[in-house]
C-alpha cells in the first residue's frame, strides 16, 4: 500500500466547495434559469463522457494541448509522442474532477436560481403591487398558530400591546370580481388577537390586507424581506381581528403533523400548569422549541450572558436528547444496531415535536448522519460528516448558506471538530489519551504546580474532610498503612482527576468556539460576552438536568399527567439553579460590553483560512501559528478601523441619519469632530427597545460607545420614550430641552427627568439666542422658543414649544422642526429667510398648510417627512410635490442619510449635499427584479 492510501478522503467535503460557490454565484450574478439549465446539462454531458469514454477524453485533450502556443512541456518530445501514439489513454483524473466539480456547481446555481426567482405565473404575488389591498383568500395552514404574548408596557409607550397570533398560509384561491379564482403561494398572516382553535391543515377563509414584504427600513436592520422569501413567503396579511377568520374544513393530508401538533401543545399546557410563570416559558423554550411567550426581559438575560443558543432547539438540545436516549440504553445493555436505530428514531420524533424548525433540522441530519456511522461501523463524527448535513441541508433550502443561524452552527461544529482526536491508523484509546495528556499539560501550564503536588494537596484535604470524620469505619493503624483508605482515597482522587479533565476539556472548547464565533457576533450584533466563556461550562450541568426533567415531563403528560408535579418538583430546582446562575453572570458589569463589529471584508479575511483548515485538516499550522494568525488579524482590523476614522478627520463632513421609527422622530447627527447630536429619540408605532437599538447600532458602526448631546424638541411621547433603552446601550454626555420640558403633567415625563437626574447626565436649558458653543456645537442655533414666549400660560401646550435649530454648516442649512405649528413661530417674522436644504416637515407631515409659512421662508429643496401608520395626512405628500417639493418619507424611504462635504474647489464657504435613501419609494415594486414566471 503506498503513501496515498493511506491519506483520508472526503467525498462530501468535494461535493461541499462547488455547491457553495455555485449558489453563490446565482445569488450574486442572479443568472437565468435557462443559463443554469443549459450549463449544468452540457456539464453533464461532458461528465459522462469523461467516465465512460476515454477515448474522446483523450482526443479532446490532445487536440487542446495542440493549439497551446506555450505548453507545459517541451512540444517536440509531446509531438513526437502523440504521432506514435494519438490517444494517450490517460487516466484524466484531474479533469474528471473538474467535470464533476462543474456538474455540482451548476446544479446548486440552478436549484438556488428555481428557489429564489422561479414563481409559477399564477402566484398572488403577481397580483398585488400596492401595499394594504384588501382581500379574501382561502387556503390551509402550513405551520402551528404561534402566539406571542403582550410584554409589559414599555416606558413612554402610549398605545397598549395586544396578544399576536403568526401562521402560514398556502393560498388556493382568492376573491377576484366576486369570483374565486385559482392561485398559488404563500402568506404570512399576522392576526392582532389571539387564535386557539386552529392548528396545522387547516383550511381558512381570511379578510385582510395584502402587503408585499419590504426590504429593511435602517442600517443593520434584520432582514425579514430576506428571512421570508428564502421560505417562499412574498406577501403577508394582516388581519385586525380574529372574527375575520371563518374555518371551512380540515386536510386530512396533515394527520402526522397535527398528532405533533396535539402533542406539543398538551405538553405546553402542562408546563403551564405546573410550573412557576419563568420557568414554565423557560421549559417550553429549551424542549419544544416555543418561544413567543418569553418576555424582553427574559430575552435579555440570555443574549447579553451570551447564552442565547440555549433558547433555540438546535445542535445543543438535540446532543444533550440524544446523550440521554444513549445513557439510558446503555444501561439496559441494547446492542449496537438497536441503539443506533432507536437514536435515529427519537431524534426524528424529537424533531417532529418541536416543528421542525430550521436549526433543529440542520442538528437533526448531523445526528442522523452520526448515528448511521456507528450502525455501519464506519468512522462517524468527522468533516465529511459535517460537509454532508451542509449539502443536505442546502438540498433542502440553499439560501440557509446566507442565514446567520446556520453560519455559526456549522462554524461551531466545525470548530469542535478540531477538538476530536481522528482515526488515522492509531487505537482510539491512544488517541482520547493523546487528548488527555495534552489536557494535562494545559493544567500544568494554568495552575504552575506539578500535578503531583496537587493530588497531595487532594490527599490532605481528603484526610481531614474524610478520615478525620469516619475513622471509625477503618480498622486500626496509620494512615499509609490503612489499606481500606487508600483504595477509598484512590477512587476519589481518580474520579476528581476525571471530572477535572473534562471540565477543563470542556471549557477550553468553549473558548476556542467562543473566539472564533466572535467576528460574526459582532458584525450582526455588536456584542461582546466574555462572561460566556465561564458561564457555559458551568451551566450545562443545570441545562442537561432540566432538559432530562423536561423530557419526562413531556412523557408523564401524554401517559399519566397525574404523575406531573413529580417531575415538575426536580425542574423547578434545575432550572431556578439555571436562572441562579444567568442572573449571577448577568450581575457581573464586565461581563459584557457593547462594541463595533469588523466589516465584511475582514470576517471573510478571517473565516477564509479557518474553514480551509477545517476541510483540510493535515494542512492545520502549529497552535503557535494559529495564535500569531489570530493576533495579526485584530491588530489589522483595529489599525484599518483607527485610519479609516483618522482619514474621516481630516474632512469637514457632517453626516444626518433621519431613522425610520414609524410615526416618531429620531435624527443622529455627526459632527466633522466625529462628535454625535441625537435630536429626539421616539416613536408611538415602533417599540422604544427597537428604536434604541438602530441608534446604538449606527454608533457602534462608527466605533463610539456614547452621545455627545441629546436634544429633547418636545415633550411628547414620540420624541423621548426610546431614552430609557438607549441610556442602557449608551453612554449619555449631556441632554438640552427647552426650559419647559419638564413642565408637562405626565408620568412619564416625571420618569424621565428622573432618569437623568439618577444617571448624573448633565442637563441644559436652551431657548432662542442661546448658542450651543460652549458645549461644542457651534453649527446649532436655536430658533425657537423665545424666552417671551415661555411667559405665557403655554407650557402644557407641548407643540408649539417645541425647540426648533437650524444647522447651518460650508453654507448648507438643515431646519429641524420638531412638532411646531407655523403659526407660533416668530423666527418667521424676525429673522430674515433662510434658504433652506432641507426641512423637516412639522407634526410628522400634517396638514402642509399648517407650515406653508415655513415653506415660503425657506423654500427648501427636499421636505422629509417621519411618517407611519398614524401620519396625520396623507394628502400632504402630493400637496407638496405639486407646488415643486422633493419630498422623502421614512415610512417608504427608509432610513434617509444626509451628507454636507467640502466641494471640489476645497472652499469652506460651500459644499454639496447628497441624500441617500434606504428604498427608493413606496410604490417601488421590489419583487419584480429578477423574477422568473412559468409560463
Amino acid at each position: 500500500m503506498n503513501g496515498m492510501d493511506n491519506k483520508p478522503f472526503y467525498p462530501m467535503v468535494f461535493c461541499f466547495i462547488p455547491s457553495c460557490l455555485g449558489i453563490m454565484l446565482s445569488y450574486a450574478f442572479c443568472f437565468s434559469l435557462n443559463v443554469w439549465i443549459f450549463c449544468f446539462i452540457v456539464s453533464l454531458i461532458f461528465a459522462a463522457f469523461s467516465f465512460y469514454c476515454n477515448h474522446f477524453l483523450d482526443f479532446i485533450e490532445f487536440h487542446t494541448k495542440k493549439l497551446i502556443s506555450i505548453p507545459l512541456f517541451d512540444q517536440n518530445e509531446y509531438l513526437s509522442t502523440s504521432d506514435r501514439n494519438p490517444y494517450l489513454r490517460n487516466d484524466h483524473s484531474f479533469l474528471k474532477c473538474f467535470l464533476a466539480f462543474l456538474v455540482i456547481l451548476t446544479f446548486f446555481g440552478f436549484w438556488h436560481s428555481f428557489c429564489w426567482n422561479y414563481y409559477p405565473k399564477d402566484h398572488i404575488r403577481f397580483l398585488i403591487s400596492k401595499e394594504n389591498t384588501p382581500a379574501i383568500i382561502q387556503g390551509y395552514l402550513t405551520s402551528s398558530p404561534k402566539i406571542f404574548e403582550p410584554n409589559d408596557r414599555e416606558f413612554g409607550q402610549i398605545f397598549e400591546q395586544t396578544a399576536t397570533t403568526i401562521f402560514d398560509l398556502e393560498v388556493e384561491s382568492i376573491l377576484n370580481n366576486n369570483v374565486w379564482q385559482k392561485i398559488k403561494g404563500k402568506v404570512r398572516i399576522i392576526v392582532r388577537s389571539e387564535l386557539t382553535h386552529l392548528k396545522i391543515g387547516d383550511r381558512v377563509q381570511i379578510c385582510g390586507l395584502l402587503n408585499p414584504l419590504k426590504s429593511p427600513s435602517n442600517p443593520n436592520d434584520f432582514d425579514q424581506e430576506f428571512q421570508l422569501r428564502s421560505e417562499r413567503i412574498l406577501l403577508q396579511m394582516n388581519v385586525p381581528q380574529s372574527e375575520s377568520i371563518r374555518f371551512l374544513s380540515q386536510n386530512r393530508s396533515f394527520f402526522v403533523l397535527r398528532f405533533f401538533e396535539t402533542l406539543r401543545t398538551q405538553a405546553a399546557q402542562m408546563f403551564d400548569a405546573e410550573l412557576s410563570e419563568e420557568n414554565a416559558q423557560i421549559a417550553k423554550a429549551i424542549t419544544l422549541g416555543i418561544r413567543s411567550s418569553l418576555d424582553n426581559e427574559m430575552i435579555d438575560l440570555f443574549r447579553e450572558t451570551g447564552t442565547i443558543h440555549f433558547l433555540a432547539i438546535s445542535g445543543l438540545h438535540l446532543a444533550l436528547f440524544a446523550k440521554i436516549i444513549h445513557s439510558i440504553l446503555l444501561i439496559f445493555g441494547c446492542p449496537r444496531r438497536f441503539l443506533s436505530l432507536t437514536l435515529i428514531g427519537s431524534v426524528i420524533f424529537y424533531l417532529f415535536l418541536t416543528e421542525g424548525q430550521t436549526p433543529s433540522i440542520r442538528a437533526a441530519v448531523l445526528i442522523i448522519i452520526v448515528c448511521g456511522g456507528l450502525l455501519f461501523q464506519r468512522t462517524s463524527f468527522n468533516i465529511n460528516s459535517l460537509a454532508a448535513a451542509a449539502v443536505i441541508v442546502l438540498l433542502i433550502n440553499p439560501n440557509e448558506l446566507f442565514l446567520l443561524g446556520a453560519q455559526l452552527s456549522f462554524l461551531a461544529t466545525g470548530v469542535f471538530l478540531w477538538t476530536v482526536p481522528q482515526k488515522r491508523n492509531v487505537d482510539s484509546n491512544d488517541a482520547q489519551g493523546r487528548m488527555d495528556q495534552s489536557t494535562v499539560i494545559l493544567l500544568k501550564i494554568i495552575f504552575k504546580h506539578n500535578l503531583e503536588k496537587i493530588r497531595a494537596y487532594f490527599d490532605s484535604a481528603c484526610y481531614f474532610l474524610f478520615y478525620k470524620l469516619f475513622k471509625h469505619c477503618f480498622s486500626k493503624g496509620t494512615v499509609s498503612e490503612n489499606m481500606a483508605f487508600k483504595r477509598t482515597l484512590s477512587i476519589f482522587r481518580n474520579a476528581f482527576f476525571f471530572i477535572l479533565k473534562k471540565a477543563f476539556r470542556l471549557f477550553i472548547i468553549s473558548c476556542i468556539i467562543w473566539l472564533v464565533l466572535l467576528p460574526l457576533i459582532l458584525q450582526h450584533f455588536n456584542l461582546l460576552t466574555p462572561i460566556a466563556i465561564f458561564i457555559n461550562p458551568i451551566i450545562w450541568i443545570p441545562m442537561l438536568l432540566s432538559l432530562f426533567f423536561c423530557l419526562v415531563f413531556i412523557v408523564l403528560s401524554w401517559v399519566c399527567p397525574f404523575l406531573c408535579p413529580l417531575a415538575s418538583f426536580w425542574i423547578e430546582i434545575s432550572l431556578d439553579l439555571f436562572r441562579y446562575l444567568l442572573e449571577a453572570a448577568h450581575y457581573i458589569s464586565l461581563g459584557r460590553f457593547w462594541l463595533p463589529g469588523p466589516t465584511p471584508f475582514w470576517s471573510f479575511c478571517f473565516y477564509l483560512p479557518l474553514i480551509f483548515w477545517t476541510i483540510c485538516p493535515s494542512k492545520r499550522p502549529h497552535i503557535k501559528f494559529l495564535l500569531l494568525f489570530f493576533i495579526i488579524w485584530g491588530i489589522g482590523e483595529v489599525g484599518a478601523f483607527y485610519y479609516q476614522r483618522h482619514q474621516d478627520l481630516k474632512t469637514q463632513n457632517v453626516c444626518l441619519n433621519i431613522f425610520s421609527v414609524g410615526h416618531g422622530m429620531s435624527i443622529l447627527i455627526t459632527t466633522p469632530e466625529h462628535r454625535n447630536i441625537l435630536y429626539d429619540c421616539g416613536s408611538l408605532t415602533s417599540s422604544p427597545r427597537y428604536v434604541a437599538q438602530i441608534i446604538a447600532q449606527a454608533l457602534w458602526k462608527q466605533g463610539k460607545t456614547n452621545i455627545d448631546l441629546v436634544i429633547f424638541s418636545h415633550a411628547d411621547a414620540d420624541h423621548y420614550n426610546a431614552f430609557e433603552q438607549l441610556n442602557k446601550l449608551l453612554t449619555i454626555n449631556a441632554v438640552c430641552a427647552s426650559p419647559v420640558m419638564f413642565q408637562k403633567e405626565n408620568e412619564y415625563i416625571d420618569q424621565l427627568e428622573k432618569m437623568i437626574v439618577d444617571a448624573k447626565i448633565p442637563f441644559y436649558s436652551v431657548v432662542r439666542n442661546d448658542s450651543l458653543d460652549f458645549i461644542g456645537f457651534p453649527m446649532l442655533k436655536i430658533l425657537h422658543p423665545s424666552a417671551e414666549q415661555l411667559t405665557k400660560d403655554s407650557t402644557n401646550n407641548a407643540n408649539e414649544n417645541s425647540l426648533v435649530i437650524l444647522l447651518e454648516h460650508l453654507g448648507r442649512s438643515i431646519l429641524l422642526t420638531g412638532d411646531l405649528d407655523a403659526s407660533q413661530a416668530g423666527f418667521l417674522e424676525n429673522d430674515s429667510p433662510v434658504k433652506l436644504d432641507l426641512l423637516m416637515a412639522p407634526h410628522h407631515g400634517g396638514k402642509s398648510q399648517n407650515y406653508q409659512a415655513l415653506l415660503d421662508w425657506g423654500q427648501p429643496t427636499f421636505v422629509v417627512i417621519t411618517g407611519g401608520r398614524f401620519q396625520r395626512n396623507i394628502e400632504s405628500e402630493k400637496s407638496l410635490r405639486s407646488k415643486g417639493f422633493s419630498v422623502l418619507n421614512t415610512y417608504s424611504n427608509g432610513c434617509i442619510q444626509v451628507n454636507i462635504s467640502s466641494s471640489e474647489n476645497d472652499s469652506l464657504a460651500s459644499g454639496q449635499i447628497e441624500v441617500k435613501m434606504m428604498r427608493t419609494g413606496q410604490n417601488e415594486d421590489y419583487f419584480a427584479q429578477n423574477i422568473e414566471i412559468n409560463e
